[in-house]
């Protein structure tokens, strides 16, 4: 039985990964908000080993990205920039969903976003999935799962470029391995990570040092909260 148990769990999260993956293809990729700041500096990381903002890369955003209001040939909408004494202008964006678009875009170009994106998106609800199948069975788990991330805007943001699904995946993920598998060190360390592109996400740690506290387990809480700062160090140095 556990080892039918065991595989069936494989099928159903290979099933929920391939059906995000055609419903977020499907959906398509668009240019919104802060989108084209992202597709740059992947772009530019590909094509000249850096996040810096050049002619370049100016040249580049023209002749790929079609909804930049006329007139606007430096910066798209939404982009923030960092400006070195010596005039280097730098993306201002975080760098890790960047960083984690790359082998995708080698791999299918600008639909390498919504690749991601769909992983990212079966991931959560698959992580969900494990997680509520403590209390209910399979197809309730399920069915809960789906309903949540599918009834929330993250359908929405499937089509963007942008970091948020990578965010949900994040949650789920922490929630399953903190809750199920009680792994407070690689949590905290997940959470330093993810704090990099967003800092409101170190309030994860909130219940997490309040249950730790609570049954006086100071060495885990220590290695957790250090396990954090070393991956949100790690990210943003």
């Amino acid at each position: 039985m556990k080892n039918i148990n065991h595989y069936s769990q494989i099928w159903i999260i290979s099933f929920i990964l391939i059906v995000s993956v055609i419903f977020t293809l499907a959906m398509g990729i668009h240019h919104y908000g802060d989108a084209s700041s992202y597709y740059l500096m992947v772009v530019s990381l590909l094509k000249d080993g850096d996040f810096i903002l050049d002619q370049k890369d100016i040249t580049r955003c023209n002749d790929n990205i079609k909804n930049i209001p006329k007139g606007a040939y430096i910066l798209p909408a939404g982009a923030y920039i960092f400006i070195g004494e010596d005039g280097t202008i730098r993306y201002g964006k975080p760098i890790l969903y960047p960083l984690l678009t790359v082998p995708f875009f080698l791999l299918l170009g600008r639909r390498g976003f919504g690749l991601l994106n769909g992983l990212f998106l079966g991931g959560s609800i698959a992580f969900c999935y494990l997680f509520l199948k403590r209390y209910f069975n399979k197809k309730d788990s399920l069915l809960i799962a789906a309903t949540f991330f599918f009834c929330s805007f993250m359908p929405v943001y499937v089509s963007w470029i942008h970091p948020e699904t990578m965010l949900f995946f994040v949650c789920s993920l922490c929630m399953w391995l903190w809750l199920c598998k009680d792994k407070t060190t690689l949590t905290g360390l997940i959470i330093g990570i993810i704090s990099s592109v967003k800092i409101l996400f170190l309030l994860l740690l909130l219940p997490l040092t309040v249950v730790l506290a609570s049954k006086k387990k100071f060495k885990q809480l220590s290695e957790a909260l250090g396990a954090s700062l070393l991956g949100m160090g790690f990210i943003l140095l």
